[in-house]
């Protein structure tokens, strides 16, 4: 019985470390690891919530052959009443020495970058767009892009 409690309670704080879920994570494969200037990754985010401030995130994957420190992309979000807003984001990929920021796991680097951090002014669906916001046509070596939207801790 002893036994029992102490892997319940084990298991509860195990549980409880584990921080919270995200209210939303999502992201967009590039076919051949390339993006192209007209494609943009779309995701629709239903809120309900509109009293909890939420972080804003940019996660993207590339891989070690990426030839840039850095890439510019566009945040396009449509809120239910159909206003919009658009934040250019730069998200960082490598320091001055090419020293990778985010996290490498063999090939592939995954850097993230907050650009908000706020409550949704209303209930309903939202839509983010991001588009490649460089003067090229195409990008290489772009595995994927994606949002994560996660409770801000009170």
């Amino acid at each position: 019985m002893v036994n029992k409690i102490v892997m319940i309670l084990g298991l509860g704080i195990l549980l409880a470390s584990c921080g919270e879920r995200p209210m939303f994570d999502n992201s967009y494969s590039f076919e051949n690891r390339a993006w192209n200037q007209q494609e943009k990754a779309v995701f629709h985010v239903d809120v309900t919530d509109t009293l909890t401030p939420y972080y804003f995130d940019v996660q993207l994957r590339t891989t070690t052959d990426y030839a840039f420190s850095n890439l510019w992309v566009m945040v396009n979000i449509t809120a239910p009443d159909s206003t919009t807003s658009k934040q250019a984001v730069k998200v960082n990929i490598a320091d001055d020495k090419g020293k990778w920021i985010g996290t490498k796991s063999g090939s592939l680097v995954s850097s993230a970058m907050r650009f908000s951090a706020q409550q949704f002014p209303l209930k309903g669906n939202y839509s983010f767009e991001i588009e490649q916001a460089t003067n090229q046509q195409e990008i290489k070596e772009i595995v994927d892009v994606g949002i994560r939207i996660i409770a801000k801790e009170k």
